[in-house]
């Protein structure tokens, strides 16, 4: 917890924030709640809905039949992205998946590779409009 996080939550500051806040008849006043909210925005809160993302990526080669989609639904865990992950009939495998940028570009290095039986000759992927997810499921055909 970093220290505007520790004065965002504590009680005592709190009240003092409120009491500002309350108090808004000033610009100045109005300013100072601006910046505020912008402090708070960088500092304690990184991951509104703008900047939560939803991919679909395709993984093709053997990764059918090496638990890449249970390895897949770990990792992604792991990293905290929402989700789902399926066996296609042409025998890729798709997940979609949201997250932030960072979550998102680390779960497609994993995707390159993917647990150790798996052989990936290809990764293709694309981004979506954002998803919400109720944690990280596998879907079975």
């Amino acid at each position: 917890m970093n220290a505007l996080q520790k004065w965002v939550r504590s009680t005592k500051n709190q009240n003092v924030f409120l009491a500002v806040f309350n108090d808004t008849t000033s610009l100045l006043n109005l300013q100072v709640i601006s910046i505020f909210f912008f402090l708070y925005a960088i500092f304690v809160n990184r991951n509104f809905p703008n900047s939560l993302k939803t991919m679909r990526i395709i993984i093709s080669g053997k990764v059918q039949g090496v638990y890449y989609r249970q390895s897949t639904r770990e990792k992604s865990m792991q990293l905290g992205i929402s989700g789902i992950v399926k066996n296609l009939t042409n025998g890729s495998v798709e997940l979609i998946a949201s997250g932030t940028a960072d979550q998102l570009n680390n779960l497609i290095e994993w995707c390159k590779q993917g647990p150790p039986k798996a052989v990936v000759s290809s990764i293709e992927f694309e981004e979506l409009p954002y998803q919400t997810f109720d944690g990280f499921k596998i879907i079975r055909l």
